[in-house]
């Protein structure tokens, strides 16, 4: 990891600031793009003076997207590893949740890794290393009762990893990791 430039999406978050942390310690160069506009303490310490903070990111707008990770090229002269943990969850039955419950699922979890990605593929696509980490869910797979929103989000992610991974077969390695809670 030395020296590779690894943005992480949602690396406010618990998951994201432990990822971005531990990447740091593996010697790269650590970007840190979230929604919110405040780092956790310690975070952009334990990611170096070299890291990027990039705050109040609105990945659903693949605008936002496009002119953060050019803002990564810019800085860093390219990217290597794009890892989107950006996402979020609710637990609803379908009887009890709305439209809109599950609108928001699809965008902060399908949209926004699918923004990110296709803002980075070109960079990565020019990387001697070029990854794509997708934060996906175990209950993509086997959801449970109330997981309806978000276990058909996490799947469209899924499914999203699986279709990278053949459109970019030889240029990006493209793979998900499955957490449960």
């Amino acid at each position: 990891m030395t020296g590779r430039v690894v943005a992480v999406t949602g690396a406010f978050g618990a998951l994201g600031s432990v990822v971005a942390k531990a990447a740091a310690e593996q010697g790269a160069r650590v970007v840190l793009i979230d929604y919110g506009q405040h780092p956790p303490p310690g975070l952009i310490e334990a990611c170096g003076t070299e890291a990027l903070v990039l705050g109040g990111v609105d990945l659903t707008d693949a605008a936002a997207a496009e002119a953060a990770i050019a803002a990564v090229a810019d800085r860093f002269g390219g990217l290597d590893v794009l890892i989107n943990i950006a996402g979020g969850f609710t637990w609803t039955t379908l009887a009890d949740s709305s439209a809109g419950a599950w609108e928001a699922m699809f965008r902060i979890n399908v949209l926004t890794a699918s923004n990110a990605c296709r803002a980075a593929i070109p960079h990565l696509k020019a990387s001697a290393a070029g990854r794509i980490v997708n934060i996906g869910a175990n209950g993509a797979v086997k959801a449970a009762a109330g997981m309806g929103p978000y276990a058909a989000a996490k799947a469209g992610v899924h499914k999203l990893t699986e279709s990278l991974a053949e459109e970019l077969k030889g240029a990006v390695t493209v793979n998900a990791v499955l957490p449960s809670i």
